[in-house]
């Protein structure tokens, strides 16, 4: 029976982290990912992994145990990892021998190397372990959240008001906050529950013109912040 993850984009900037596979299944949900079983029109989602895993256990053909259907997920990413190394050398080899790139070509290998910067980076020096998220904690220039979860995942419209409590915390601090998964949202700053757009590097010029009365933020939008001043 076929199986596979509704937002593999998301699944992959969490799957090859050093961390439990609970917690990745956790982090993906999270970000908005379900499970689809089935296929040839009978194919069923399931928005929770231990949905899936009660189903499949009641299914009296199939005798695929939890273990086996984690361990199809990770098969998957490292069945995607090698595609994506075949993909390179032949691009490269075709280049070295003169074939020139159309102009689109050259963004889509930026975006490429973007995402697997950030799957990289989210996996460089993790020990699986959520540092928590206290005030004294915060570091300037340090980045928390985002695809990494670091110091908590911080997704969609409860999301960015977990950033706006964190702000009201520490009331003299400038944070900015910006979307980490490419769904567009510019980089806002925050100071004390109150948001503006960022424009300039001069916060207190935004915060004077550019203040943002409701921002409206998508459910899958990732955040990452960061302490400004």
């Amino acid at each position: 029976m076929k199986f596979e993850v509704t937002n593999p984009k998301a699944w992959k900037a969490v799957n090859e982290k050093q961390i439990p596979m609970s917690h990745k299944i956790k982090v993906y949900e999270k970000l908005g990912g379900a499970y689809r079983l089935g296929e040839n029109g009978g194919e069923q989602v399931f928005n929770k992994m231990t949905e899936l895993l009660k189903h499949k256990m009641q299914e009296g053909d199939d005798n695929s145990s939890p273990e086996e259907t984690l361990a199809g997920l990770k098969d998957m990413a490292m069945g995607n990892l090698e595609r994506i190394a075949d993909y390179a050398n032949m691009i490269e080899t075709r280049m070295k021998e003169g074939q020139e790139l159309d102009s689109w070509m050259y963004s889509q290998l930026t975006i490429a190397l973007e995402n697997l910067n950030s799957v990289h980076d989210a996996m460089d020096g993790d020990d699986g372990e959520r540092e928590p998220m206290l005030k004294e904690s915060f570091t300037k220039g340090q980045t928390y959240g985002g695809s990494s979860c670091k110091g908590g995942c911080f997704v969609g419209k409860s999301g960015l008001m977990k950033i706006i409590k964190i702000s009201k915390d520490s009331p003299k601090d400038v944070f900015m906050f910006r979307q980490d998964n490419f769904s567009g949202l510019q980089p806002h700053f925050i100071k004390n529950g109150v948001i503006a757009k960022a424009t300039v590097i001069n916060p207190a010029y935004d915060f004077e013109k550019h203040v943002v009365r409701n921002l409206k933020i998508d459910n899958d939008v990732i955040l990452s912040f960061r302490l400004f001043v």
